[in-house]
């Protein structure tokens, strides 16, 4: 990682002070998102040497900042909801229009997206996007469900879309034209049906245990602040007209909320992911559990954004993998973790600790391992750290090394 020349030279420049910026960790080892969480660590670390409030790195204490870059480089593996911003998922897509039609239908918006300045309220629960059809969740479930029956397909032959459309919730007493276009979006934006009125998820309404799992209602409390802010920013343009696209950024930050949070306990824990789930996201082969609207191809693009995260990480850790190659079962390479980590020799995220890199990548490395009742395997086991350590001593040099240039430092 190279510090361009004309930044390096306007460190103490007071005209033009270069300010601690994540393109200065991109490099051959470090990506856009990895340069970005090392960023981000560095200026929140306490005692890093770095100051918070310009993010130029002042007097730069070499050992504080070379923890903080350890903290920043073993911190690649945990998963933020930054993460999952600008997937464009389809979830956010049906978000953005959510959003803009329920602003119409409040008569906070007219039809062409003009602003009604005396409908904007004092508080975000004042804007009423969204109503609360809880009394008719087990009717709609029943009559989707009922309205579909009899469909299942002969033995070998393809299954008949199911459908249901706008005017099947005539059905429903007691809902007014108005509050029956809203409930049928509702449906839309859940993915339980299409556009177009097929249902997406038959299976789902042929078993009536799903009924307390129907979601009917839109759920999008949680924009309200953000949408109410963008809104009075409209008030400065007395032309202002929104559009959908308006829309975007707040549909793609709760979406990114929401796939964080549907992770974190299934598949992740303090946003690490599970240890049994790691090798299951390499390969692609895990549902993820985000079933509350998400796509198919939602779940493969958060997949593969969890893969691509845990791929940056691999370099750094101990490489659980490789002990199968060595003829180690499960039991024994659980009970191999347990004896590397109480010996300090592995954090419970299976980095090497900063204390230890020296004598991993040093020559006592080999010969100061023990393993009671797995010699056999220490010269093996030893590499595997050795490995890992080399890999977390270079990312750790080399972000120390910015710092130091930065900081004008020979």
């Amino acid at each position: 990682m190279r510090v361009d020349e004309d930044e390096a030279r306007a460190v103490h420049s007071p005209a033009a002070p270069v300010r601690l910026s994540p393109g200065l960790f991109v490099s051959e080892r470090f990506g856009e998102r990895a340069a970005q969480v090392v960023h981000d660590v560095l200026t929140a670390h306490d005692g890093g040497g770095l100051s918070p409030r310009d993010g130029r790195p002042p007097n730069l204490d070499v050992a504080k900042a070379r923890a903080a870059a350890y903290d920043a480089v073993t911190g690649l593996g945990v998963i933020t909801r930054e993460d999952f911003l600008g997937l464009r998922l389809d979830l956010g897509d049906r978000l953005t229009c959510k959003i803009y039609n329920s602003l119409v239908a409040a008569g906070h918006l007219r039809p062409d997206g003009a602003l009604v300045a005396d409908r904007l309220p004092a508080v975000p629960a004042g804007l009423r996007l969204s109503r609360d059809f809880g009394a008719y969740r087990d009717a709609l479930f029943t009559l989707v469900r009922d309205l579909n029956a009899g469909r299942e397909p002969d033995p070998g032959e393809a299954a008949e879309p199911a459908w249901f459309y706008p005017s099947d919730l005539a059905r429903l007493a007691g809902l007014n034209a108005a509050e029956r276009a809203e409930l049928y979006e509702n449906l839309v934006f859940r993915g339980y049906i299409d556009a177009s009125g097929e249902v997406l998820r038959p299976e789902f309404f042929a078993d009536p245990a799903n009924a307390a799992r129907f979601a009917v209602n839109a759920g999008i409390d949680d924009v309200l602040p953000e949408v109410l802010s963008l809104l009075r920013a409209g008030l400065r343009d007395s032309q202002c007209a929104f559009t959908t696209a308006d829309f975007e950024v707040i549909a793609d930050r709760a979406v990114a909320r929401r796939v964080a949070g549907l992770l974190e306990g299934p598949c992740t824990v303090g946003g690490r992911v599970r240890e049994e789930l790691r090798a299951a996201f390499a390969r692609a082969e895990t549902s993820l559990g985000l079933d509350e609207g998400f796509t198919e191809a939602d779940r493969s693009a958060v997949a593969a954004r969890v893969a691509s995260i845990l791929a940056e990480e691999d370099p750094y850790r101990f490489d659980l993998g490789a002990l199968a190659a060595l003829g180690l079962g499960e039991a024994e390479s659980t009970r191999l973790v347990g004896a590397l980590t109480g010996a300090g020799h592995l954090t419970d995220s299976l980095a090497v600790p900063l204390d230890r890199l020296a004598f991993f990548t040093g020559p006592a490395g080999a010969t100061g391992l023990t393993l009671p009742g797995l010699e056999e395997h220490a010269s093996q086991v030893h590499a595997l750290l050795r490995s890992a350590a080399t890999e977390l001593a270079a990312a750790t040099t080399e972000i120390v090394a910015v710092l130091t240039a930065l900081n004008g430092e020979r």
